[in-house]
């Protein structure tokens, strides 16, 4: 069953302090807001179309994946941020990057896929496969990346 179709339920019984898992990333966003205003914890994969935002005295920034990605920072990435073009809920960004073989067979699949439709992928998926990422509200001292990365 599709995380969208149950999470009111979900929310409607989650203490504060509970961690709800969203296996699959189609957890709305409006739910996700919900579970953080009521004080239980989000882990959920991105989805693409998911907006990334930081916020700062000047407003708001789009967070650009590609130029973190090659920034230098290593395997693992934790971000604070807040996600929805207009939700803004609070959240943290773990990126973990994978195995080359991992990515390779992401890559073979997408262009299997992308051929059947009779185009190609874009440049900026490509990137992304070599990385799982995820967003969750949970404290950062509840689900820790390595040390030296920042937060």
């Amino acid at each position: 069953m599709p995380d969208q179709k149950y999470v009111d339920q979900v929310i409607a019984f989650a203490p504060k302090g509970a961690w709800c898992i969203f296996a699959l990333g189609s957890c709305k966003l409006q739910a996700l807001a919900r579970l953080a205003l009521a004080g239980a914890y989000f882990l959920t994969r991105r989805k693409h179309q998911t907006t990334l935002c930081t916020l700062s005295t000047g407003g708001r920034r789009h967070v650009e994946l590609l130029q973190r990605r090659q920034g230098g920072e290593g395997n693992r990435i934790a971000r604070a941020l807040v996600i929805g073009a207009k939700a803004l809920v609070p959240a943290r960004l773990v990126a973990v990057r994978m195995p080359e073989p991992i990515v390779n067979e992401r890559r073979r699949g997408a262009q299997k896929q992308a051929q059947q439709k009779g185009s190609r992928p874009s440049q900026a998926p490509r990137n992304l496969w070599a990385w799982n990422l995820f967003i969750s509200h949970g404290p950062a001292m509840l689900w820790k990346t390595t040390p030296g990365v920042k937060g």
